[in-house]
């Protein structure tokens, strides 16, 4: 990952010390032009570790603040609000549970620059062709591959067809339906599987075709529609996981699927026009290790992840997000400063791993997920997910919070949370039997038990719910969502109470449970 980390602006740069580059951030001497920059974080002294609704909205105020610009993934902003959660995180006491010791978890993103239009050149018997992007074809995924050089069509109906041996000078037009084209894949011979291993390749290797492994092939091919599409243009850059090994494939339309399948092509050439940049983004990531009790030692090893996100959608008119502007003393707003989503959430989390780390050792272990990405598709905790502080095999729950900075008349107001999915597990009731006062998620319409980083969680076979206290408000997404319109009363008291239920949780008090037929079935991955 050093090319990644090498993309990272100064102000999280601040010394770099034995554990790493990122191990001493939050202290140690910083360059003036850091200091400057994260003038934001002045105020943070000492870190309370009562949960106080100063310190909560202190927390909003400097996440929420221009300074920040939106928090948006892989932008200057959002690697200043990661910082700066680093910087509380180490005064809390919480031990850093990030890449080489410190508590930044490079998430692996880069930035899809498209420098020009894909070029594709096709040639028969007659002139060479050059196919318009979107109107004869789509290129899948989006990977950077300079030149192709001259291909050697291939069109495949059946297996016996198949060419003998993986060709890189071949565009392989796999012109069948999905299950056939993976049949035909899997039926490469011994000692010429794409992926490299030896023996025959199975239609499991080949589940998925975005994730097929090596680029034998020049280029892989699959039918799209008869009917041209529309022209596409370059656009803004976009964010995506950094690639691995896949095999990138075209999808020919229109005259260029014709002249592929009546053998008028027998040639392609590609120029992708894409450049992948390095994202600078990351998770803040910390971590209490568990004591366990002299009865159940083996409780330490369980773990319960805490999480929120703190990225946002940053400016007006960047990273896609279009031309609203709502005017403050007749200045234009441009920043969607995300105060309620989800600098609350992540205030609590900071607040929580302040009051934990202040008591005794908890029982099990837990770690404190502040995550990049959740606006972009839940990027972040997916990678966290991939490269855990601690075995998937041993996290039991996440309890997520997610925009908990407005009071919810549906959860009684001032100091109400309510559960996402409260029917799916036993959460709910257990919490009500032991006194938690928590809410039922009065909108099951809205779909919220899937629409945050919980979510990834289920997915991947452990329990997670949200706590939230979303009202509806209508600055949701909108650059009016500022730090002056939530009420720093109600989350100090929902804090607390999700301080009870994270006590019961850590202690081995309360083990949360799928209730029969509340676990959503997972999608293939």
């Amino acid at each position: 990952m050093g090319s990644m980390i090498a993309g990272w602006s100064c102000w999280l740069l601040l010394s770099a010390g034995p554990g790493g580059m990122f191990a001493s951030i939050g202290g140690g001497a910083q360059p003036a032009e850091c200091v400057q920059s994260r003038r934001p974080t002045s105020e943070a002294t000492e870190h309370n570790p009562l949960i106080t609704s100063e310190e909560l909205e202190r927390h909003v105020r400097v996440l929420a603040s221009d300074a920040f610009e939106g928090r948006e993934t892989g932008t200057r902003g959002g690697r200043r609000a990661a910082g700066y959660l680093a910087g509380i995180l180490k005064k809390t006491g919480v031990e850093p549970a990030g890449d080489d010791g410190g508590f930044l978890q490079d998430v692996g993103l880069v930035k899809l620059v498209r420098e020009s239009l894909p070029a594709l050149a096709a040639r028969g018997s007659g002139a060479v062709e050059q196919p318009l992007w979107g109107a004869d074809y789509d290129l899948r995924p989006d990977l950077p591959l300079a030149d192709t050089g001259w291909l050697r069509v291939v069109r495949v109906t059946s297996a016996e067809e198949m060419p003998a041996k993986v060709e890189p000078g071949v565009a392989l037009f796999l012109d069948g339906s999905r299950r056939r084209r993976e049949e035909w894949l899997a039926a490469v011979p011994a000692g010429e599987r794409l992926d490299g291993e030896a023996g025959p390749a199975t239609p499991g290797d080949v589940e998925h075709e975005a994730d097929r492994k090596g680029t034998n092939w020049g280029l892989l091919l699959y039918p799209g529609s008869r009917r041209p599409g529309r022209v596409r243009s370059l656009g803004k850059a976009g964010l995506r996981p950094a690639p691995g090994d896949e095999n990138p494939w075209l999808v020919p339309r229109g005259t260029l699927l014709e002249g592929l399948r009546s053998g008028a092509i027998s040639e392609l050439r590609l120029k992708s026009g894409l450049t992948l940049v390095p994202a600078g983004a990351a998770n803040v990531v910390g971590i209490l290790p568990g004591v366990g009790t002299a009865e159940r030692p083996d409780l330490a090893r369980e773990t319960v992840v805490l999480s929120a996100h703190y990225d946002h959608l940053g400016l007006v008119g960047e990273g896609g997000h279009g031309g609203e502007q709502s005017s403050q003393d007749g200045e234009p707003d441009l920043v969607y400063n995300g105060a309620d989503d989800d600098a609350s959430g992540t205030a609590a989390v900071l607040e929580l791993a302040g009051a934990l780390a202040a008591a005794d050792p908890p029982v099990r272990t837990v770690v404190f997920l502040l995550a990049t990405g959740e606006e972009k598709g839940l990027l972040g905790t997916k990678y966290y997910l991939d490269h855990p502080a601690v075995p998937l095999a041993d996290t039991i729950f996440n309890l997520n919070f997610e925009m908990i900075g407005r009071p919810d008349e549906l959860a009684e107001g001032v100091g109400g949370l309510w559960l996402t999915g409260h029917g799916r597990t036993t959460m709910w009731a257990e919490a009500q039997e032991a006194g938690v006062e928590l809410f039922a998620d009065q909108r099951p319409n809205e779909h919220f038990f899937e629409r945050s980083d919980n979510y990834a969680f289920v997915m991947r076979g452990i329990l997670g719910q949200t706590l939230s206290s979303y009202n509806m408000h209508s600055d949701y997404h909108r650059v009016s969502d500022e730090a002056d319109l939530l009420d720093y009363e109600h989350m100090e008291l929902g804090v607390r109470r999700g301080l009870g239920l994270v006590r019961l949780l850590l202690s081995g008090e309360l083990t949360p449970r799928w209730v029969p037929g509340g676990e959503p079935q997972r999608r293939r991955r």
